[in-house]
């Protein structure tokens, strides 16, 4: 539907993804201080809902900057503990 005086904005699937690659990435590392030692358990992950929106909003492509956002997020947060000796 065109409704006057709305236009409809476009932008590279490139740049979309990666946006919801950072905005899941973002909100993951916040979430990750809720966390309750020792398993790491998140009582709350608002990284899912940013997830389930973007799909939602986006497709099915939205998937990969899901994807690029939770590995980004894991990958910086990761304890180097184990590496040098059993914790």
């Amino acid at each position: 539907m065109n409704y006057p005086g709305i236009k409809p904005r476009f932008i590279s699937w490139p740049v979309a993804i990666l946006g919801v690659a950072a905005v899941y990435a973002v909100v993951a590392k916040a979430s990750f201080l809720f966390t309750i030692p020792p398993g790491n358990i998140s009582p709350i992950f608002p990284a899912a809902g940013v997830a389930l929106a973007a799909v939602m909003i986006m497709g099915r492509k939205a998937l990969i900057g899901v994807w690029l956002g939770s590995f980004a997020a894991n990958v910086t947060s990761y304890d180097d503990c184990l590496l040098h000796h059993p914790c």
